[in-house]
């Protein structure tokens, strides 16, 4: 029988401290029910993926951990690197594998950034599948200008509201 099995691939902005980029890994592996499967690290763009793969409860618990270690352990405003992003874990991307649907995917996203929202009190912005809006469907229109320019449509436009 096949499972039902996400596949989250965390894009983290940072790249070159190898000790908290190992503190995520381990808060990975303390989820039970998941598998990280690969972590890439590139110290030019000061950027880490990494992938894991379980249950969609398991899931929401792990991708919910790594944002709450990335808000407690990094800070955008003083990060630098080559590639656009907007926050410490700039993309939180949910996969289907398995017997899993892309409509699972979508429930697990909208799971998880609603705690991000509201236990972490951070603004989410659901894109793809996820998306609740269709001018923010594709990443780079959110990440259009950066940080900086994203806070401002977050203030003067009320069609930049975050999702949570």
């Amino acid at each position: 029988m096949r499972k039902h099995l996400i596949e989250c691939v965390p894009n983290i902005s940072e790249g070159r401290n190898t000790q908290v980029l190992e503190t995520f890994r381990q808060a990975i592996h303390q989820v039970e029910g998941v598998t990280l499967l690969d972590h890439h690290v590139d110290p030019d763009h000061h950027r880490s993926v990494l992938t894991f793969v379980g249950v969609p409860t398991s899931i929401v618990e792990a991708a919910f951990e790594v944002a709450r270690l990335g808000s407690q352990t990094l800070d955008i405003r003083q990060h630098v690197g080559e590639h656009p992003r907007v926050g410490v874990v700039d993309v939180l991307p949910f996969v289907p594998l398995g017997e899993s649907t892309m409509e699972e995917c979508v429930s697990v996203a909208q799971q998880v950034g609603k705690r991000i929202g509201l236990e972490l009190e951070i603004p989410v912005f659901l894109y793809e599948y996820a998306a609740s809006n269709s001018h923010r469907k594709r990443l780079e229109m959110i990440r259009r200008g950066g940080l900086q320019a994203l806070a401002h449509r977050i203030a003067h436009d009320h069609n930049w509201q975050p999702d949570f």
